[in-house]
């Protein structure tokens, strides 16, 4: 039932750009701890691809976002339905 909420499902993108960034950190920085220095060239080039992609992606995602509750909330304070989008 809560998958069928659009909004719900807006919170849950919201997530998966943070989730992605978070494990990959995890395992590129525990990969560095444990060799005590940086673990290979590929290895950077790699973190700085996800870096670039959690920022690019959060900010997607978050003005997508905005743009609904701005539209909600446009329609509410000009008494009209508002059309959740499917």
């Amino acid at each position: 039932k809560a998958r069928k909420n659009p909004f719900n499902l807006y919170l849950l993108y919201l997530a998966i750009p943070d989730v992605m960034f978070s494990l990959n950190c995890g395992v590129t920085c525990l990969l560095n701890a444990l060799a005590g220095e940086y673990y290979s060239k590929w290895m950077c080039n790699f973190q700085q691809w996800y870096l670039v992609f959690g920022i690019g992606a959060n900010a997607w995602v978050n003005a997508c976002v905005t743009r609904e509750l701005y539209t909600m909330l446009s329609y509410g304070n000009q008494r009209r339905r508002y059309l959740t989008p499917t």
